[in-house]
């Protein structure tokens, strides 16, 4: 089916983060989390009312946080915090977490596609155990400048029915 672009963007249909597509995320979905380019202005004393440069001294960070809500062994955790599942499911958190850099791809249920070539993602867990709310984990996808020579896009928006899952290798 397909669905036309009627430029909404929204809902959330597939979360998929180093080829792995990951559970139920709570009710809040994706949350944008940018912090904004730091700019230093330069001004000269014979210009008391005036900028004479202005440069951009740190760059923007695009990133999305979200709380992952279905802790399965391996989709949850595992892939949330490195460590090992054993033969019989049991799940081994790692004195050290891993750090985690991949493609990110973001399926909305407007059939737009949001792609990030290079991904960081970094995890903790959340709430609580209690009867009013599940435990979670809290991830945060940092956009990163990908690999490579003349670099000059961080991430693509497909329009609802354009994108195409690349075929798999081997």
């Amino acid at each position: 089916m397909s669905v036309a672009d009627d430029g909404m963007m929204y809902g959330l249909d597939k979360f998929v983060f180093g080829g792995v597509e990951y559970g139920y995320i709570s009710q809040e979905g994706l949350q944008p989390a940018i912090t904004e380019a730091e700019r230093v202005q330069v001004r000269a004393i014979q210009l008391r009312n005036a900028v004479v440069k202005e440069f951009e001294s740190k760059a923007e960070i695009i990133a999305f946080t979200f709380k992952l809500i279905q802790l399965t062994a391996a989709e949850g955790w595992k892939e949330s915090f490195g460590g090992t599942v054993d033969e019989k499911g049991v799940y081994h958190y790692p004195v050290k977490k891993d750090k985690k850099e991949g493609k990110m791809l973001i399926h909305c249920a407007s059939g737009h596609v949001i792609e990030v070539e290079k991904a960081s993602l970094t995890a903790n867990l959340a709430d609580g155990l209690t009867l009013d709310n599940v435990l979670s984990i809290e991830c945060k996808v940092t956009f990163l400048v990908p690999d490579g020579k003349n670099v000059t896009d961080l991430f693509l928006v497909y329009p609802p029915g354009t994108y195409t899952e690349p075929a798999p290798a081997g």
